[in-house]
């Protein structure tokens, strides 16, 4: 059997340019236990250790570490020899093979015999170039039957993303699989070649091959994995006066700017890439108008903080839109060619939007979809904002609520701000109006059915104060009323003002109006309303009387 000396550096530059770490060793678990390191862990899957090879009679030469390689057993000696020898050209194509036996039964690679490598072809392995050794590791399986050679690591949720490590059998070469569900298939994905520490020592040092991601390994014992979940976003809106502050699911109302914020994250592992591409989509439903002036930051934690994270020049990422689709959604899009330098940050993609009327043909809503890729293919479940638009109606009535009633006039105000709105086509429907619109007007008018409907509003308590009567009632016995409206909760009126003429009903949402004074109720508020206004009559009959008093005893002295 041919024992190919090794050093140990060459043997981790083969082994990391074939898409698996070597270098310099890491630090074991605990003594006498030899672990394999997975950078950027990824939750539900499975790395599953198999030792291909041993090392033997390691030797420090000139502060190199020299090792013996050897196949674990025949078993594993057909199974490299299997990958070795297995072409992935395409059919009629010629062979690929990393090495070719022939019929007299000799093995060659190119020109070269390599037949003494029959019986260790760990050895052979050892010699391969970058790109042979990444077709190697897609090749190689484990004997059918063979048993992992130490535990099998499956990180959880809250592991993803992080270095693991899994426990071997002890010293050696791996074979590290790594597998997964995608539904309710098992998935394969590539393969890691890996060596662990040699007897303990450190300092033996490499560059990994960035086209597998492993340009930053520099240790023994540790890979980057390589088969990566889709990656997850976040997404974020706010009201723009005060951004800190999560709105989702909040209500809002036309012409109103909300802000928000996309986030993704590249992994550390990116920086072992030659080139690490990113992408992140946005699309904003109807209803919303997305401004210019996308922003893009990078950011060292989770939390965005214009302030001080680092705001991307336009020449670091390309964008496209804000663009209006058919659909009347607007596409905003970012994407790196290559966000290595990123490594380890979160990316924050910031803009505003502003809701405009078109909310009212979107079920009265806005939402907010995002989504990220490595491969612009593959993407992330979206993470979606939504926001609602609130309205409230009520009916003009005469006082038993037996007739509609035409005409009258109301204005509303939101705290001291009177309201301005823009007539719907449906007559007595109005929508709130933005300081863009025209044609707008500062009161609403009951339309012959009497139904007012004001539409485009956030939750809050409104004030309506009927402006003026319909044709042929009183104009001195109008109501004022507030009217509260809250996402999920049935409308509220309540009558308002010094004096109450009981002319708003909550139950009915009716606002009522009189011919005169003796249609007021005589009970209650209304009823002591009512007494003011005659109290007031008297009052002025007895002043006049009182004067036609005086009038009568001037004449009588004349």
């Amino acid at each position: 059997m041919r024992m190919r000396k090794l050093f140990a550096g060459v043997v981790a530059a083969a082994t990391m340019l074939g898409g698996l770490a070597l270098g310099a060793s890491t630090a074991n678990a605990a003594d006498g236990e030899v672990t394999i390191t997975v950078n950027n862990a990824q939750a539900g899957h499975t790395y599953t250790p198999y030792q291909f090879a041993t090392f033997g009679a390691p030797q420090q030469v000139d502060g190199k570490t020299y090792v013996e390689v050897k196949v674990a057993d025949e078993a594993w000696n057909t199974a490299l020899e299997t990958a070795l020898t297995t072409s992935t050209a395409a059919q009629g194509q010629p062979s690929n093979a990393l090495v070719t036996k022939g019929t007299d039964g000799k093995y060659t690679a190119g020109a070269q015999d390599v037949s003494s490598y029959s019986s260790n072809w760990a050895a052979y392995v050892a010699t391969l170039t970058p790109a042979q050794l990444r077709q190697f590791a897609a090749l190689l399986t484990a004997p059918t039957g063979t048993q992992a050679s130490g535990a099998a690591l499956t990180p959880s949720e809250e592991q993803q993303g992080t270095s693991q490590n899994i426990t071997t059998a002890g010293e050696g070469w791996y074979l590290v699989t790594d597998s997964y569900k995608s539904g309710d298939t098992a998935v394969f994905g590539l393969n890691a070649i890996v060596a662990t520490s040699i007897n303990g020592v450190t300092g033996d040092f490499v560059t990994g091959d960035e086209q597998t991601g492993q340009g930053n390994i520099t240790a023994l014992g540790a890979f980057n994995a390589k088969n990566e979940n889709i990656p997850t976003v976040d997404k974020t809106v706010a009201d723009a006066a005060n951004p800190n502050v999560d709105f989702n699911g909040q209500t809002v109302k036309i012409g109103q700017k909300l802000s928000f914020a996309v986030k993704g994250y590249i992994p550390s592992t990116a920086s072992g890439y030659d080139s690490y591409p990113y992408y992140i989509k946005d699309v904003a439903s109807k209803g919303l108008t997305v401004n210019n002036g996308v922003e893009v930051y990078a950011s060292d934690d989770a939390n965005l903080d214009t302030a001080a994270d680092t705001l991307l020049p336009a020449n670091a990422y390309t964008l496209v839109g804000p663009t209006v689709q058919n659909d009347t959604t607007t596409l905003t899009e970012v994407s790196f060619t290559d966000a290595k330098s990123y490594a380890g940050k979160y990316i924050f993609v910031t803009y505003t939007a502003t809701v405009n009327a078109d909310v009212l043909e979107n079920a009265n809503k806005v939402t907010n979809e995002a989504q990220v890729s490595r491969d612009n293919q593959n993407w992330s479940d979206p993470k979606k904002t939504e926001n609602d638009t609130l309205s409230f109606e009520f009916t003009k009535t005469n006082k038993d609520g037996s007739e509609k009633l035409e005409g009258a006039t109301f204005s509303i105000k939101d705290g001291q701000t009177a309201l301005r709105f823009v007539a719907l086509a449906t007559k007595g429907e109005y929508r709130l109006a933005t300081s863009d619109d025209t044609n707008t007007v500062n009161v609403v008018t009951s339309p012959a059915s009497g139904k007012i409907v004001v539409k485009g509003l956030a939750a809050g308590t409104y004030t309506v104060t009927e402006e003026t009567a319909p044709a042929g009632y009183s104009s001195t016995f109008k109501p004022t009323f507030t009217v509260t409206i809250a996402k999920g909760q049935a409308q509220v009126l309540t009558e308002t003002g010094s004096v109450k003429y009981g002319l708003v009903d909550s139950v009915k949402n009716e606002v009522h109006n009189v011919k005169n004074v003796s249609e007021l109720p005589l009970t209650g508020a209304a009823g002591t309303a009512l007494f003011t206004v005659i109290g007031l009559l008297l009052a002025g009959a007895a002043a006049t009387v009182a004067l036609k008093s005086r009038e009568t005893k001037r004449a009588l002295r004349a």
